[in-house]
């Protein structure tokens, strides 16, 4: 059996959120995929973070750091996903026509503000109910705490959100 080791892998360094806690790492994946590929992957519900960190989004609860070598999540739990550099081998791309959609997207835990793209001729809502993928691409985003209101906000130029975690949705 051919090991991971040998075979071309995909590698991203991560930050994922969920509701509580940020956990930073590194996503190893088989093959040549970008990021929202591996999340979507409907065969895997967890994934393994290697070289990873955990830590509560709340400072005032607790100021911990927990650093381990490999962790597993629950991809199912993650709210938001984004690469926090390049993948070492380069992305595949994707060359489908899409519409950008400004958006304003509230989470149990985040406000997010940013843009869906969406296959033209579709509407936001009809490309999101006949998504079959549980993550889609949120670019020019930021993402602000509900929960702490004065904190400033994560942006990032993409995130990766599970549309599981979606409660409304709509433009600014």
């Amino acid at each position: 059996m051919e090991n991971l080791q040998d075979q071309e892998v995909s590698r991203y360094a991560i930050a994922a959120y969920t509701e509580s806690a940020r956990i930073t790492g590194e996503l190893v994946s088989p093959g040549r995929r970008r990021l929202l590929d591996i999340l979507n992957l409907g065969s895997e519900s967890f994934l393994e973070i290697k070289e990873s960190t955990i830590s509560l989004v709340d400072p005032q609860r607790s100021s911990q750091v927990v650093r381990r070598d490999n962790i597993i999540i629950n991809r199912g739990d993650l709210t938001f996903v984004f690469p926090l550099q390049e993948a070492v081998k380069g992305s595949p791309e994707m060359k489908v026509r899409k519409t950008a959609h400004p958006a304003i997207i509230y989470t149990p835990a985040y406000l997010i503000r940013g843009n869906f793209h969406v296959i033209e001729l579709l509407t936001l809502s009809d490309y999101l109910s006949q998504q079959d993928e549980q993550y889609v691409a949120i670019t020019d985003a930021s993402a602000a705490s509900i929960a702490q209101p004065g904190t400033e906000p994560i942006s990032q130029d993409v995130i990766l959100l599970n549309k599981r975690k979606i409660v409304a949705i709509h433009r600014p």
